[in-house]
């Protein structure tokens, strides 16, 4: 029986921490931020938004509209 010879991959370079070219803007700060607090990310998003509909109604209902 013959054997068959399998090429050995050079193993790729030590891999570099990625350093984007340009500084975080605030929606990437603060969707870090979300990712921080305790829960899903999820469950705040829609907290928030709940939180902004019942504030939009509210002036609305407010001002007769």
């Amino acid at each position: 029986m013959t054997r068959r010879r399998t090429a050995k991959t050079p193993s790729p370079p030590a891999a570099e921490t990625f350093t984007p070219p340009y500084p975080p803007s605030w929606f990437d700060r603060f969707t870090d931020w979300v990712d921080q607090l305790p829960g899903p990310a999820w469950a705040f998003y829609l907290i928030l938004g709940v939180a902004m509909i019942l504030e939009i109604s509210a002036v609305q209902w407010l001002e007769g509209a």
